[in-house]
């Protein structure tokens, strides 16, 4: 019988799990985002986009896909624009993660601002369809 000791990893397998699938995922779920997809799909696409950014090092590629994304944000975090309110709320926190694990360093660098990206996401809460 196996030992049940869990296996130690010399690495955090959320950071590489991010930053190695990550720049393969984030074209599709890019394609996603976009207006005429169902909405189950956009759902699931910005909370995995979200935790996507939230798990990946500083140093991953998958930051320098973040400037195309934010034009996709303005229509998801409108109410008035997306056919289920779950989206929104969960553009809504996948800006909360974007914003939790992002450093200066790298807003700077992508010419992005911190407080119109929170502006944004505050403007969806009270979250509504979606809270978790």
């Amino acid at each position: 019988i196996a030992a049940a000791h869990p296996v130690a990893h010399p690495f955090n397998t959320d950071t590489y799990v991010a930053d190695t699938l990550g720049p393969v995922l984030i074209p599709f779920i890019h394609e996603a985002l976009k207006e005429k997809i169902s909405a189950s799909l956009q759902r699931n696409s910005v909370y995995l986009l979200g935790v996507l950014f939230q798990c990946s090092s500083q140093t991953s590629r998958i930051w320098g896909l973040l400037s195309p994304l934010l034009p996709a944000f303005e229509r998801l975090l409108d109410r008035t624009k997306v056919s289920d309110g779950a989206v929104t709320d969960n553009a809504a926190g996948c800006i909360g993660r974007i914003l939790s694990a992002i450093s200066v360093e790298i807003l700077a660098s992508l010419k992005i601002s911190e407080n119109n990206m929170a502006q944004a996401m505050l403007g969806a809460v009270p979250l509504q369809d979606d809270p978790s």
